[in-house]
């Protein structure tokens, strides 16, 4: 027969463990929208995250071998309930970790799409710009083209350029 307060139990510890999770995520959250750092600042905090998710790896597998040990023997009811909870703060301490690495790498694919946007607008304004200095020595071509045949003291038997030597650019 099951005792009455272990229903209600479940469900605190299901509710207090939900709350936890919730507030890990949004505090994560709020800590990666404030502090926006330089992709050397955001790869320098993935290390760091990478080396406690490896701590937490270790730490996991101790619990884990911990568990085993501790399955071998009998247990009793509260033993085995401390072993979970630990469990599910390990498993959510993991999560968090993860989370965290994720907001990082956002933070840092944020900054190089800025780069990329901003190179390609130097790029569009580089190109503009050969493209209007173009268009100018053309026009100056062409003037003096048009020059050498309205000219009557220039104007000779094989001074015309042949339509070799002139292309104009088409835009």
């Amino acid at each position: 027969m099951k005792p009455k307060n272990s229903g209600s139990g479940r469900r605190i510890v299901c509710l207090v463990l939900v709350a936890v999770m919730l507030l890990g995520l949004i505090s994560s959250a709020l800590i990666i929208m404030v502090n926006a750092a330089s992709s050397s600042e955001i790869k320098k905090e993935l290390n760091g995250l990478r080396s406690q998710q490896a701590e937490l790896k270790k730490e996991r597998e101790a619990l884990q071998a911990k568990i085993k040990e501790n399955q071998s023997k009998t247990q009793t009811l509260v033993e085995k309930k401390s072993d979970i909870d630990q469990q599910i703060s390990m498993t959510q301490a993991s999560i968090d970790n993860l989370n965290e690495q994720v907001q990082q790498y956002s933070l840092l694919i944020a900054n190089k799409q800025a780069d990329l946007e901003a190179s390609q607008a130097e790029e569009q304004r580089l190109n503009t710009q050969y493209k209007t200095r173009i268009r100018s020595m053309e026009e100056t071509r062409d003037a003096t083209f048009a020059g050498a045949f309205l000219a009557p003291d220039s104007v000779s038997v094989g001074a015309a350029p042949s339509a070799l030597e002139y292309t104009p650019y088409k835009s």
